[in-house]
């Protein structure tokens, strides 16, 4: 049995006796220092990098090269640049005996700034005392990300490098800088030059050659349990050691089964909660994030199997590989080890990722909404309707809708009392106490009649042969779904066995999308065109043409978009675009900003929606100018709107695609559409 003692689980190897386990980057740094090179090693904690520096020193103290590693933590952060910067020259002081009095040295120098009296003292003093080559180690530098004058410190640094070509002395100095930032963090100030000197060393995760002395005393099966272990941890230096300090104290014979139920109690379970490393994972994704959605989006991604190219010039990559939760190979990234992957699950990612904005909103106007409701209230739906002819006679029409807080029923009174027409009411009445929701009552949005133009405006350079001619369009008036079907009331139609439940589950990031309430206000996928026409028809709907698809979506006159000709962006829009934008279908709703004039969301990005007509390439050129609803057969049905994934190209509103009736996808979805009825 191994014994528990030389296992490293906190603070460097040296310091506890532990095994000390080599790897590619001892040669790797230990070069760069012998070369006068400046380097450093900026990874996520307890990874090994204290135990890197001090095994580093030492060796080259055998080569007579003078080291000095300064915790920059332990000078503090709560001190005046003075004291900061003589508590570095202290520590070198202190380290290579020198004879002069530092703090006098300090004070007669007191006219120049901090910095410029650093670099001063390298020169003047370190320099002229030591003739041998000198390495300084920096650890921890991640604590003076805290500090409002490091920028001048890591400045000062990189002007002694700048140095070199006109002072040689220099050339015997250099500098390694450790701890958990990114070469970005080093200067803040965007007007001033990064820092971008010296040679970074990766500090990779044990292999099984590496880690074997770990398991040596482990007797015939050593093997066998580090291959075991490997399997959860991947090699990663604090999770392995942790779990070999663990099972050295066992008494239980110890397989494959031993060290699952020992993963689970240390890392898992609920004693993983105060795993240290753990902890550090967590803060680094919320705490210390600089964009908490951003980077979890950014995981979520690349814990689904997704290939997320590594790019040191994106924030949320550059932090998770800082947090150590994933780690690059080959370029691509991925999730470090099987415990991160059990313990940072989707469960996780849904519950710390922050609400935006638009779903507040939204979730706030839906409360407020239902509370009004509760009485009598008359709104003016003049940006509604058009004004209805001299000969339309009065009639009454009951519109079945729903709200987050109250079903309802409304009553529109069509007159042809002229003070009235120009700005006709709708009356709420609640229709009773709060009953469960039903399947029908769904909040559907009034286009009025008239014409409109229908195809892609000449504005569009991007525009198919498929999407002209522009044309006029007459409609009657008919109500369309104001948000996407959702998953929650699509399942009521597959619950009653009269729908097909979806063909997969999962979207394409998340698990177990489809009949899990989490995801109950996000629309429905992987239906396909039959599906989606049964679940209208169950509802007595039925889906839009595509004519009504087009005039709920840009209204009267036609724009590039629902909410204008802007370029889309990601606030206003769930699509393939710049950062920000999402990686998955959104819930309903949550982009305020971009839905249509008649206030029909997602009616560009979000997902594809499926309308009633067969798909023509020639169908514009041929259109009857009243009510047209497509050729009477075809090799496709028309898809409309775009999707998440989709290029700002085919999220324009006239974009059309055909796609086989029996086809589904992870971003394809529907809504239905109602004639209005006397």
């Amino acid at each position: 049995m191994s014994k528990q003692n030389i296992y490293t689980v906190g603070g460097t190897v040296q310091a506890g006796g532990g095994i000390y386990i080599k790897r590619k980057a001892d040669d790797e740094l230990l070069d760069l220092c012998r070369q006068s090179e400046f380097a450093f090693i900026l990874s996520s904690r307890q990874v090994g990098k204290s135990s890197l520096i001090v095994r580093t020193a030492q060796q080259l103290e055998s080569e007579n090269i003078r080291s000095v590693t300064i915790d920059l933590s332990a000078i503090g952060v709560k001190v005046s640049p003075d004291e900061w910067y003589l508590g570095i020259l202290n520590e070198i002081y202190i380290a290579l005996e020198l004879k002069t009095d530092i703090f006098a040295w300090w004070l007669d120098h007191a006219k120049l700034g901090p910095a410029q009296r650093l670099t001063n003292f390298f020169k003047d003093v370190l320099l002229k005392e030591v003739k041998e080559q000198i390495v300084l180690f920096f650890d921890e530098i991640d604590s003076t990300l805290s500090i409002p004058f490091s920028d001048d410190f890591y400045v000062a640094i990189r002007a002694v490098y700048n140095a070199r070509a006109t002072i040689p002395d220099f050339k015997r100095l250099s500098f390694v800088l450790v701890g958990v930032a990114t070469p970005s963090d080093l200067i803040s100030d965007n007007k001033r030059t990064p820092f971008n000197i010296g040679r970074r060393v990766e500090i990779n995760d044990f292999n099984l050659t590496e880690a074997f002395p770990l398991v040596e005393n482990f007797g015939i099966q050593a093997a066998q349990i580090l291959t075991w272990v490997f399997q959860y941890t991947g090699g990663h230096p604090y999770l392995t050691q942790r779990l070999f300090a663990h099972l050295a104290k066992s008494r239980e014979v110890i397989d494959e089964e031993t060290i699952a139920h020992a993963v689970e109690r240390l890392f898992t379970g609920e004693q993983g909660r105060q795993d240290n490393n753990l902890q550090f994972v967590r803060d680094m994704l919320s705490g210390r994030s600089p964009d908490v959605r951003r980077v979890l989006r950014t995981y979520k991604d690349i814990r689904s199997g997704r290939k997320i190219l590594d790019d040191e010039r994106s924030m949320a990559k550059a932090h998770l590989k800082l947090s150590g939760l994933v780690r690059s190979d080959k370029g691509l990234l991925r999730v470090r080890n099987e415990i991160y992957k059990t313990v940072f699950n989707p469960q996780w990612i849904q519950e710390n990722t922050p609400k935006s904005w638009q779903k507040t909103a939204f979730m706030v106007l839906g409360v407020t909404l239902g509370i009004l409701l509760l009485g009598t209230i008359s709104l003016s739906l003049k940006e509604f309707l058009e004004p209805p002819a001299p000969s339309l006679p009065t009639t009454d029409i009951p519109v079945a809708v729903q709200t987050t807080a109250v079903p309802f029923t409304a009553t529109v009174a069509f007159t042809n009392t002229p003070e009235l027409t120009a700005s006709p009411a709708l009356t709420f009445t609640p229709s009773g106490p709060l009953p469960e929701i039903k399947s029908h009552n769904v909040v559907m949005v009034l286009v009025p009649a008239g014409t409109f133009q229908m195809g892609a405006v000449k504005r569009d350079l991007n525009a198919l042969s498929d999407e002209k001619p522009s044309h006029p369009v007459d409609l009657p008036a008919y109500y369309i779904d104001k948000f996407e079907v959702t998953n929650a009331l699509y399942k009521v139609c597959a619950d009653e066995g009269k729908c097909k439940p979806p063909i997969q589950t999962d979207s394409y990031t998340h698990f177990k999308y489809y009949g899990n309430p989490t995801f109950d206000d996000y629309p429905v996928v992987w239906v396909n065109w039959t599906m989606a026409n049964n679940y209208c028809t169950w509802r007595e709907a039925r889906l839009p043409t595509e004519a009504e698809w087009e005039k709920a979506a840009h209204g009267p006159n036609p724009h590039l978009y629902p909410w204008g000709d802007t370029e889309p962006a990601c606030p206003v829009v769930n699509f393939n675009g710049p950062h920000g934008c999402d990686n998955d279908v959104h819930e309903i709703g949550s982009f305020e900003a971009g839905k249509s004039p008649y206030g029909v969301y997602d009616m560009a990005g979000n997902v594809w929606e499926w309308v009633a007509d067969w798909y023509s390439q020639v169908y514009y050129g041929i259109s009857p100018m009243t009510n047209p609803t497509g050729p009477n057969s075809g090799q496709g049905k028309v898809l409309r709107g775009g999707a998440w994934n989709s290029s700002k190209d085919d999220i324009r509103t006239s974009k059309r695609r055909s796609f086989p009736t029996n086809g589904n996808n992870f971003n394809l979805g529907f809504r239905c559409a109602q004639d209005v009825k006397p």
